[in-house]
């Protein structure tokens, strides 16, 4: 009998085995069938609570892998984008296990084609099949001609009253038919009008008013000997190929972020469902298998634009979070950080229990801080920055306490920094972000937000930085067209603050059908805005809001009629005249670069162990860069006051901004001696540089000590640099007796007593503050001395004698500890 905690602990297993961990028992498939690989259990992992906000008040959760639903009042119908989907041209089938009993019951959905017009129905097929609230077997579809099922049929007529119990339900698609499976009796078969011609089914759940549901199994299946039937899951890692630079990866270089606003269920779909995400794209029906690599192959930083709370709490303590999951997810599996986008907005983003609620200040206070503690510690950990507060000012830059925004209204000014100081406490790690407009170059609202900003800091209110979001209309004046000097004025004064600025929805608006002079200078627009947040230090990113043409907001919000084309991408995500531009702006950036010195922390090493755990302070070490250095080694001297240059051939190495003691310097290849000043510290942030030009910094660990024992070849192993007691070098040819002193030098041993200084050379008898001890072949040496070398920088000098029971041979070990770090092994002396 296994142990209470055995299921934990096999769980675990599993985990680390990378094998799928089901909280439930994955159900049967039919005879001559399989479960088809990645769809055992569409339950977990389907962020199915999104369907929830589509159909509110509809609740859904999923615990313990049971997924629970209550439809009190209304229908959900909704198929679930966000799911696993099986694609597929030849037979398929689903089944699923139910609780029931008197209003529990259910019904499954699968989809085969999206909507192609305005209207949810029109061009929809789907199926449903289930339990219905009277306890009838039923199974309905649609064809996507009409709003109303063309079929709709009971399989079999439940008693007077609904029974209670399980009930597993089965649908197998073969060649033209469907066949029906309740609890192993078959109803059927019923003939396919042509639903799944597209070749993708998408799973979903029905419920009426009234109705709850307790899923318990949901899987798809496909013949045994079918080898092509696969299984999508659309937040998971996304396959792409984009050849050359992309948006993201040139960026990268400047060291920036160019992202791109989603949505979980924008992303899996794509652009070809009007009810979703605005005008069909070139796909019809079918999500566009395209669209999620063209988003993760451009671009190197997501927003999760699906986190406004009308979409978050659509009841007063009513949460999902289902689509900011499903974003999180896709970002993780396919290594991008993730914008969270946003928390506390004015009444345009505010769901009716909020904004028409009457609630006094207290209670809206009150209900603030329990949505950013409730969302932020949801993605804790999981969100690099947080819009805190979105659009909160006038015109002229002060704060909006209209009718307009309840928040200013009810609760006054200070809801900025109430809001903004639970959000610090939910989350002290995160960076945090005011979201606004009007404010990208040094306007009038631009200029009564500084003194806003200005005011929380003196109260000391948490703010890391500011989005300037940038929906440009060019040519249209000041305030919606970009002006590169205003707007990098702008980002300056930000700086001043010590405030970060984030080129945060950048889109461009024109009329369409756009001239190729209109998208000349919609082009010329993107350049200016991209190149003042590269003139901008403090600019960390720059975010599309929306990938292309299609999926922008522009072109189905129905705010800005006869405009659109406001990305870099047209409606087939093929590069515009803007993209372009903005190619061009990045790669010339990236170019001068690319010139320049650049390190990484990889690339700084123990000089004798070629170690890379850390430095310690006075430790020589081996830097590897890249455009740095003379064509032929040049080595280092003193200057006037007598310590070692910090600068050879035009190189420099800082650490924290001080300048190290250079050894020698040649191409690409640095040795420098660890500051002194580091001793106290954690980490450092280390940088080269050459003719002027610097690196961008690195962050290494600081370590008190990091030992290595200098030898006779450049790969920090075999033979040790070894003087025997003679003199002479120490040697297979020449090895040391038992009982003699050698002699050996190493570096890495950390502060010194009295403390080191930087630069000067080494007198003698300046010991390491942490005990030395060293081993020949396992066995302790005694050390006649261990202190620095005299005359030398940065080197150790140790003078052992050779243990009566070391091992005799050509190559015995040496191991040498300061404090409790040791030397890497591989290092020898000869002992005869």
């Amino acid at each position: 009998m296994m142990p209470d905690n055995a299921n934990s602990r096999i769980g675990a297993l599993l985990l680390l085995l990378g094998l799928p961990l089901f909280s439930q028992s994955s159900p049967e498939p039919h005879a001559g069938w399989k479960l088809a690989t990645g769809g055992e259990d569409l339950i977990l992992n389907g962020y199915w609570d999104t369907q929830a906000e589509d159909s509110a008040p509809i609740t859904i959760q999923v615990s313990g892998g049971v997924l629970t639903a209550n439809s009190p009042s209304g229908y959900l119908g909704v198929p679930n984008v966000l799911a696993s989907r099986l694609q597929t041209m030849g037979d398929f089938g689903v089944v699923a296990t139910i609780q029931t009993a008197p209003g529990m019951n259910g019904l499954i959905t699968l989809t085969g084609s999206l909507n192609t017009g305005a209207m949810s129905w029109q061009g929809m097929t789907e199926i449903e099949f289930g339990v219905d609230n009277n306890g009838n077997y039923v199974f309905a579809y649609w064809d996507g001609s009409q709003p109303n099922p063309v079929l709709y049929q009971t399989l079999k007529n439940a008693p007077a009253t609904a029974p209670s119990g399980t009930v597993t339900m089965e649908m197998l698609h073969q060649g033209k038919q469907f066949f029906l499976y309740f609890n192993g009796t078959p109803y059927g078969p019923i003939a396919d009008p042509g639903l799944f011609t597209l070749g993708f089914m998408i799973p979903g759940i029905e419920l009426f008013p009234g109705q709850r549901m307790k899923l318990t199994q949901f899987a798809f299946e496909v013949p045994s000997n079918d080898t092509e039937a696969q299984v999508y899951a659309p937040m998971g890692q996304i396959s792409y190929v984009h050849p050359g630079d992309s948006l993201g990866s040139l960026a990268a270089i400047t060291g920036r972020l160019f992202g791109d606003e989603e949505s979980g269920v924008q992303l899996a779909l794509g652009r070809n469902s009007a009810s979703y995400i605005g005008p069909v794209g070139v796909t019809g029906g079918a999500p566009d298998p395209a669209y999620e690599s063209g988003v993760i192959g451009n671009f190197n930083l997501l927003t999760a634009a699906s986190m406004y709370y009308s979409e978050t709490e659509i009841g007063q303590g009513e949460f999902t979070f289902g689509d900011g999951d499903a974003m999180v997810a896709v970002a993780d599996a396919n290594g991008v950080p993730v914008h969270c986008h946003h928390l506390i907005g004015p009444n345009i983003y505010l769901p009716g229990w909020v904004k028409n609620g009457n609630f006094t200040a207290a209670q809206l206070t009150g209900i603030m801080n329990t949505h950013i503690q409730t969302l932020m510690g949801h993605f804790k950990g999981k969100c690099a920055s947080w819009d805190v507060i979105e659009e909160a000012l006038n015109p002229d830059g002060t704060v909006d306490t209209s009718t307009d925004n309840v928040w200013g209204n009810v609760i006054g000014p200070s809801y900025i920094d109430t809001a903004f100081q639970t959000a610090r406490q939910a989350d002290p790690k995160v960076k945090l972000y005011w979201n606004d407009y009007g404010i990208e170059n040094q306007s009038t609202k631009a200029m009564g937000f500084y003194t806003v900003l200005s005011g929380m800091q003196q109260r000391g209110t948490p703010i890391d930085g500011v989005g300037l979001e940038s929906h440009f209309t060019p040519d249209s004046g000041l305030l919606y067209s970009p002006d590169l000097a205003s707007m990098a004025a702008n980002m300056a004064q930000l700086a001043k603050m010590g405030l970060s600025a984030r080129i945060s929805e950048l889109d461009m608006r024109i009329n369409v059908p756009a001239t190729s002079s209109e998208l000349a200078d919609q082009a010329t627009a993107f350049s200016i805005v991209v190149q003042a947040c590269l003139n901008s230090p403090n600019c960390v990113s720059i975010t599309s809001w929306g990938a292309d043409d299609t999926t922008s907001w522009i072109a189905y919000s129905g705010y800005f009629p006869g405009d659109g084309a406001a990305t870099l991408f047209d409606p087939n995500f093929q590069p515009k005249p803007a993209y372009t531009s903005v190619m061009n702006t990045l790669r010339t950036a990236a170019l001068a670069i690319t010139s320049a010195p650049t390190l990484t922390a990889t690339a700084v090493v123990n000089a004798a162990s070629y170690a890379k755990n850390g430095v310690a302070p006075g430790e020589i070490v081996t830097l590897f860069p890249n455009n740095v250095g003379p064509a032929t080694l040049t080595g280092t001297g003193l200057n006037a006051a007598g310590t070692v240059l910090t600068e050879v051939a035009g190189t420099r190495v800082l650490f924290d901004g001080i300048a190290a003691p250079i050894i020698y310097a040649t191409k690409n290849q640095v040795a420098a001696v660890v500051p002194y000043e580091l001793a106290s510290r954690d980490s450092t942030q280390v940088q080269v540089e050459y003719n002027g030009i610097l690196s961008i910094a690195v962050t290494v660990p600081v370590v008190s000590a990091v030992p290595g024992i200098i030898t006779t070849n450049s790969q920090g192993t075999g033979e040790a640099v070894a003087l025997n007691q003679d003199g002479s070098h120490n040697s297979a040819a020449n090895p040391a007796a038992r009982g003699t002193v050698v002699t050996l030098y190493a570096t890495g041993e950390g502060q010194r007593n009295p403390p080191g200084v930087t630069g000067a050379l080494s007198g003698a008898n300046d010991a390491p503050v942490l005990p030395v001890s060293l081993t020949v072949g396992g066995a302790a040496a005694h050390l006649t001395y261990a202190a620095s070398a005299p005359g030398f920088i940065g080197m150790m000098q140790i003078d052992l004698t050779v243990p009566q029971s070391a091992p005799t041979g050509a190559a015995v070990p040496l191991e040498l500890t300061v404090g409790t770090a040791k030397s890497p092994s591989g290092v020898t002396i000869a002992v005869k």
